[in-house]
């Protein structure tokens, strides 16, 4: 038994916008592995709301890409210094659970 496409189709939409973040070596590990986590999350939203596809401004989209654009940089740039706190990776977890409970 195969899924029903538009199923499929939401998949692989999902995986488009989290693997940026998982295949850039510039993402610290446990960043991305927190990025990894959301992705079934992801999904069960994108399958609820299919605007969550198509809008970039889209408010999970938002929240990945800019954890990303974060995490990304350089903990050490003065723009940057939540990174620099010892917190990042449980405020990041935090947000995480928080997401996870309003999609129950």
């Amino acid at each position: 038994m195969s899924l029903p496409l538009d199923v499929v189709e939401a998949m692989n939409a999902v995986r488009a916008i989290i693997e940026p973040s998982l295949s850039n070596k510039r993402v610290p590990p446990a960043i991305r592995h927190l990025t990894s986590l959301l992705e079934i999350p992801f999904l069960r939203l994108a399958l609820r709301e299919s605007e969550m596809l198509s809008l970039d401004a889209h408010p999970s989209r938002v929240f990945l890409n800019a954890v990303c654009v974060a995490a990304a940089k350089r903990p050490d740039a003065p723009s940057m210094p939540a990174l620099r706190s010892p917190n990042t990776y449980a405020k990041i977890a935090t947000i995480r659970t928080r997401t996870l409970l309003l999609l129950l």
